[in-house]
């Protein structure tokens, strides 16, 4: 049985896709970066239990983003480009929101963003100011899916 699941009520590293966070939509953007990025880092040092030392010691830093840990587990063979391109994205959405307290989803430099994830990509679906959002939350969603799936994952140097 998986260790990790995704969770259908809204906490820390979940989003939840009611009207009142849209009003929020920095501290989800905020939110859910930080979110993965930390179940990112429990997932590989317990995929890797020989390197979870170095992996902890790695991770730890305030400076190692999202962007970096995913660069990190895709070296590690953990997770795969598309997944690693998705969390950089996710990362600098986040980026986008926290250095401008007024940004929205619906602003075309965020749909930009939001249109380069995988999962936009694969539905062909075009990002505008109504679904931005949601196509987001879904591709975090997705994401988050595949992160908890690592640990299934046929990984060399897992144990």
């Amino acid at each position: 049985m998986a260790k990790y699941r995704r969770t259908k009520r809204p906490d820390r590293t979940t989003i939840d896709y009611k009207e009142s966070y849209e009003k929020m939509e920095w501290l989800n953007a905020a939110r859910s970066s930080l979110g993965l990025g930390e179940i990112l880092k429990l997932v590989l040092m317990d995929v890797f239990p020989k390197r979870k030392k170095v992996i902890e010691e790695v991770m730890k830093d305030d400076n190692i983003t999202l962007k970096h840990r995913a660069r990190i587990a895709y070296i590690l063979d953990a997770i795969d480009e598309d997944l690693m391109k998705d969390l950089g994205y996710i990362y600098d959405i986040r980026n986008k929101f926290v250095h401008n307290f007024k940004r929205k989803f619906a602003d075309e430099i965020v749909q930009n963003l939001v249109g380069k994830l995988s999962t936009t990509k694969s539905q062909n679906v075009k990002v505008t100011k109504e679904n931005s959002f949601k196509l987001y939350a879904r591709g975090v969603d997705e994401c988050l899916e595949k992160i908890c799936d690592i640990e299934n994952k046929d990984v060399e140097g897992k144990s």
